[in-house]
């Protein structure tokens, strides 16, 4: 009957790192179960974790920031990403030809 409070406990203090980790787009339940059994590495983790990209966005290679997937250029830089969809290694091989231009001028 000891051990009835301190399951409670560690049921409550699960929440936290399982509202973080919702938050920043992970799974709730899992994190709620993981926060549970190990609180601290939970909550720091969900903490530090990045946040996941939503299905329609996706990240500016000039500027690191997160646009719209539909985006033609970039809402904080103005990078211009391209009419056909490129690969990754074409998409950054164009910003370090745009990077040139620039640095000519």
């Amino acid at each position: 009957m000891e051990w009835i409070p301190l399951l409670f406990i560690s049921i409550l203090i699960g929440l936290i790192p399982a509202v973080i980790a919702r938050n920043k787009g992970y799974n709730f339940f899992l994190w709620w179960l993981f926060g549970a059994a190990l609180f601290i590495i939970a909550l720091i983790w969900s903490i530090v974790m990045k946040p996941k990209l939503k299905k329609d966005e996706k990240k500016c290679l000039q500027c690191a920031e997160i646009v719209k997937r539909e985006a033609k250029v970039c809402r904080f830089c103005g990078y211009r990403f391209s009419a056909k969809p490129l690969s990754q290694e074409e998409e950054i091989e164009k910003s370090k030809q745009s990077g040139k231009k620039d640095e000519e001028i």
